[in-house]
């Protein structure tokens, strides 16, 4: 499972959406999107 996979699985564990973790974390949806997607890691 990569990085962004496990962000995202654990994300909709939580029930959050992109936004809703993004503004937890302090950056952008966008932003969240991509990790997930697995274009940028942090």
């Amino acid at each position: 499972m990569t990085f962004g996979q496990k962000i995202k699985t654990r994300r909709e564990e939580l029930g959050y959406t992109q936004a809703e973790l993004a503004k937890r974390v302090h950056t952008t949806q966008p932003y969240v999107s991509r990790l997930e997607r697995g274009w940028f890691n942090p």
